[in-house]
């Protein structure tokens, strides 16, 4: 029963007595108690699901409509009283010359309607709950675990495509959060040809399937008992299964005790509002409950009037400090994300009163994550040290000391630090038991203590790390590092390429800055793969030459490196590549001049993996190791999967990306796609494939990474090789990614592979 329903029925009950009591007219005021009373109680006593807590305005509303109904049906019913009892002749104490509407009678309607908007305030502010029931109060069952199967009813509606819930549907009340898998009963493939406002969402893969919406883990972000929501955001997840690729629901969510439905309609991010294909779905809903613990509330408003033990995750914003001091009425509170944005016409200095505010975060005693982030210049108050449970800290607001009191919080596992005017930290701080991670990015560190070297993961600009640690190559520490000979200063035929090049694009009074960075590179291009033959190979490949994919040419086929898989069988690993270094030795001096290097990778399409080289000056006696098409490597793939390809090797001048430079420098740009070869009139390079090129990433470089992780300064290492997508080979990580293997210097000229990095990249 709906609200409206329920006053109406609720008037009609009460006041069906009324006529024959404001006709009879009371004497005297006594007897508007036990009305009242008689109508409060039967207000109350009414078949209806507890409201929970409601907001001010929510309450104000509903009074306001209460009051409106209330009013009309006693003016009604009191007129049809006054008709009664003049049909009857039922005399009336008032005299002759008395109004209608006496006293009495105002003073009557007055109660009556007054009782009515207190017992609904009474009500709405008395049913506060911390979760949310949404069964039928008749039917409600303590199984929360339990997964129903929904009842194929109700309808499934997408454009012209009409449907009923599949009887496969699931919804699930699991841990205080509800999981709902909506899916609609099979499509043929003529029912979709003839809705064709459905066919512009519904993926063609999925023709005589079904379509549907799963969502997971999805919390409430009110305590209404009738939710009604948009697309679910960063508290809960929808994913649009059997729609094509990009198409979301846009709409609203209702969620009603035994009820659920969606209507809005389905389109791309991209297109404007009403483009869509209309959709709706309404479903039986069993009953269950969420709990609010696992809704980050992202309104101070919002959690204010959920109530403060309702409150266990916030995600605010606030200008202004003293809201921490409403924020720790939160007793409950487990998660705190505070973004304090002072306004701009703000002073910097901090109030007293607002250091107050910030001490008085320690009164949230059950906080176990806590995030305060400000641009403004705030101190750590110590008082936050006696919230002894917090396991993840991160205070980002431009402090300039960190107290070493900071030890008493034992149980920190992650300490945040970034974005400070930090200097120096206190020496104790390696010595937190549990820390596992320190964000120490962006600050103007003078000094660190040796003890960080303790803590597994410390996030630091690579050069700072040298304040605490030493960060020289532990390996081949004998073998001095020639840097000249990596650089395209090294070989005339790549400075006269470059030379050209920069007179072309209008460069040439640049030419020692960009010389300077400018690396002396190799393209290894795979040519285009032939038509291929069922009964031979994709290409002609010479034994012991340089390739990628395919099989490797080994002396013996146990060479090949093996390993175990998840159940304990042994495997081959998957051949990448072999470099043939006489072939390369005419374009640089850095590779040996002789020797075959071979690459094997396991299971390659996940990251990280396990990378073995094996490398032999003797490239004699070797053989081609084929296997069998139905032999399983470790990647999960067949031994034929990926074709080998021949290379050819080219000279390439490599410059670095001007992506993350502020300014564009369109001629530079143009220089670097020129000499990459990207302007060649048919196609762009022939090859994705380098060794000592620059990488394109969007993050850090390869060889940076290499030296962080496996210390080493940036310079001292480079890409023995990088792969790319090569739809010649047929390899592909990712998403049209990359996968680069670093070699230490040293390591290179030692002729020592087995430390190579690798470094995966895709967008």
């Amino acid at each position: 029963m709906n609200f409206s329903t329920f006053v109406l029925f609720t008037s009609a009950t009460v006041f069906l007595f009324t006529p024959v009591l404001l006709g009879l007219r009371a004497t005297n005021l006594v007897s508007l108690v036990p009305l009242a009373l008689i109508y409060a109680a039967a207000y109350t006593i009414q078949k209806r699901d507890r409201l929970p807590g409601r907001s001010n305005s929510e309450l104000a509303k509903i009074i306001a409509i209460n009051l409106a109904v209330q009013s009309v049906v006693v003016l009604i019913l009191y007129f049809v009283g006054l008709g009664a009892a003049q049909v009857f002749k039922i005399e009336r104490v008032a005299t002759p010359n008395s109004p209608v509407l006496g006293t009495f009678e105002i003073a009557c309607l007055a109660v009556l309607i007054l009782s009515s908007a207190c017992a609904e305030l009474v009500k709405s502010r008395g049913t506060q709950r911390p979760d949310l029931d949404l069964g039928p109060t008749q039917e409600r069952e303590p199984e929360p675990e339990k997964i129903f199967s929904v009842p194929s009813e109700d309808h499934f509606i997408v454009g012209e495509l009409k449907q009923l819930p599949s009887e496969s549907s699931i919804i699930e009340f699991k841990d205080g959060k509800l999981n709902l898998e909506i899916l609609g009963t099979p499509i043929s493939k003529e029912a979709l040809a003839l809705a064709q406002d459905a066919r512009r969402v519904v993926s063609d893969r999925d023709e005589g399937g079904v379509i549907g919406f799963r969502f997971q883990e999805f919390v409430f972000s009110s305590f209404e008992p009738r939710l009604q929501t948009q697309h679910p955001g960063n508290q809960s997840y929808i994913w649009e299964t059997g729609f094509q690729f990009g198409v979301r629901f846009f709409g609203d969510i209702e969620i009603l005790p035994g009820l659920f439905q969606m209507r809005g309609e389905l389109r791309h991010d991209y297109e404007p509002s009403g483009s869509g294909v209309p959709c709706s779905v309404r479903m039986k809903l069993p009953n269950g409950s969420v709990h609010p613990r696992h809704f980050m509330f992202t309104s101070l408003k919002d959690a204010e009037t959920a109530g403060p033990d309702c409150v266990y995750a916030l995600n605010v914003v606030t200008t202004d400090i003293r809201d921490l001091k409403r924020i720790s009425l939160f007793k409950n509170l487990n998660e705190a994300i505070l973004n304090i944005d002072p306004p701009t016409n703000s002073s910097g200095v901090t109030s007293d009163d607002e250091i107050e505010s910030l001490r008085s975060i320690s009164k949230l005693e059950n906080l176990t994550r806590l995030w305060l982030k400000s641009d403004r210049h705030l101190e750590m108050p110590i008082e936050i040290f006696s919230l002894r449970n917090l396991v993840d800290l991160t205070f980002s607001a431009q402090i300039t000391h960190l107290p070493p009191a900071i030890v008493q919080l034992t149980q920190l596992q992650s300490l945040g630090l970034q974005e400070n005017r930090l200097t120096s930290l206190p020496q104790q701080i390696g010595e937190l038991p549990h820390l596992r991670n320190l964000d120490l990015r962006r600050n103007p560190f003078q000094a660190l203590p040796s003890t960080l070297s303790k803590i597994s993961r410390v996030r630091i600009e690579h050069e700072k790390r040298a304040l605490y640690m030493d960060l020289s190559y532990p390996h081949n520490k004998n073998i001095e590092i020639d840097q000249k000979i990596f650089k395209v200063t090294a070989s005339e035929p790549a400075m006269s390429t470059l030379n050209e090049k920069l007179k072309a694009h209008d460069l040439s009074e640049r030419q020692q800055e960009i010389s300077e960075n400018a690396r002396l590179a190799i393209d290894l291009r795979t040519p285009r793969a032939p038509k291929q033959d069922a009964n031979k190979s994709t290409f002609e490949l010479k034994v012991g030459s340089t390739k990628i994919g395919g099989t490797p040419d080994l002396k013996h086929a146990e060479d090949w490196p093996t390993v175990k898989d998840s159940d304990g069988n042994t495997r081959r690993m998957r051949f990448l590549a072999q470099l043939n270094f006489a072939e390369l030795s005419d374009l640089q001096n850095y590779l040996p001049r002789q020797g075959l290097l071979s690459i094997f990778i396991d299971q390659w399409n996940d990251f990280p993996f396990e990378l073995r080289t094996l490398y032999s000056t003797d490239t004699k006696h070797l053989s081609n190791q084929k296997l069998p098409a139905s032999e399983m490597l470790s990647d999960g793939d067949g031994a034929d999967a990926y074709p080998g390809a021949p290379i050819s090797p080219v000279l390439l001048v490599s410059i670095p990306d001007s992506s993350h430079n502020d300014e564009i420098d369109e001629a530079y740009d143009a220089l670097k796609r020129d000499l990459d070869g990207e302007s060649e009139a048919e196609h762009v390079r022939l090859g994705p494939h380098t060794i000592n090129a620059y990488v394109f990433t969007q993050g850090r470089p390869p060889e940076r990474d290499a030296a962080e992780k496996k210390l080493g300064q940036e310079n001292e290492w480079m890409s023995l090789i990088s792969i790319g997508y090569d739809q010649n080979v047929g390899f592909q990580f990712d998403d049209c990614g990359s996968l680069t293997l670093c070699i230490h210097k040293a390591d290179l000229a030692a002729l020592d592979f087995s430390r190579l990095h690798s470094f995966f990249y895709s967008s």
